[in-house]
């Protein structure tokens, strides 16, 4: 995976978290206890996903040195 495809799937990964925490805390409120285990269970996937690419970068702080600053702007 290129330097510029780990950002793009850093950037999804974190989206899909933030939307997949929104629905986990939507259940919550209307006590739809049934749906969490789904939930959960996706959010562990994506969590460990996301965790394999931070321990990645923490391994080599200059992988997104070489990245388009265009890319860099635009955050995605």
């Amino acid at each position: 995976m290129t330097p510029a495809e780990k950002v793009h799937d850093l950037m999804e990964l974190a989206m899909a978290l933030i939307q997949l925490t929104a629905t986990e805390i939507e259940c919550l409120k209307m006590r739809q206890i049934k749906e969490l285990s789904e939930i959960q269970a996706h959010k562990t996937t994506l969590s460990d996903l996301y965790h394999g690419h931070m321990a990645e970068i923490a391994s080599n702080p200059n992988i997104f040195d070489d990245i388009d600053p265009q890319i860099r702007a635009a955050g995605v």
